[in-house]
């Protein structure tokens, strides 16, 4: 199955940055099956990027074992339930690219020691509101992944984006 392919694969360490654009676009006729059905819903771009995030958010965060940091492809995370923030932004960028949106990964300092130590999505989308971030003469409205209690443009307390990694 395409799963076991991408499971058993070759993966991006989660420091890789520059490998997160090659997770994205391998979407497999299951997960396109899920993009269509997330395509369905919301009567505006903004609801429907809404309920998207919302879905992804609603997996569960599971934290990488002690080998395991590498990020996972989007059929693997959504398969496996949840992951962490790499993986569930993974997962939200290309739910969100697979249905017409603009998008980027943002890596983000939680701690304000300028490391890198969370990642988030960018979505360009008209009508939003709240944090954002410019890329190229893009805005891109903040979406944390990894918690429901976050809307489109909302970033928790203390985070600041300090890198942006092209995906689409």
């Amino acid at each position: 199955s395409e799963y076991l392919r991408l499971a058993t694969g070759k993966h991006v360490e989660d420091t890789e940055y520059d490998g997160y654009a090659g997770l994205l676009g391998t979407s497999s006729e299951e997960l396109w099956k899920v993009i269509e059905k997330l395509d369905d819903y919301g009567a505006t771009e903004l609801q429907r990027a809404n309920y998207i995030l919302k879905f992804v958010q609603y997996l569960p965060y599971i934290r990488d074992c002690n080998n395991d940091n590498y990020v996972r492809y989007p059929l693997e995370t959504l398969i496996e339930g949840g992951g962490d923030c790499e993986d569930t932004s993974v997962l939200a960028a290309e739910l969100l690219l697979g249905t017409g949106y603009r998008v980027v990964l943002l890596t983000v300092d939680t701690n304000n020691n300028d490391e890198v130590d969370h990642m988030m999505v960018g979505l360009a989308v008209d009508g939003a509101t709240g944090d954002t971030h410019e890329v190229d003469g893009v805005t891109y409205y903040l979406c944390e992944t990894t918690s429901a209690s976050y809307r489109i443009g909302q970033r928790p307390q203390g985070y600041v984006v300090v890198g942006s990694i092209a995906v689409g």
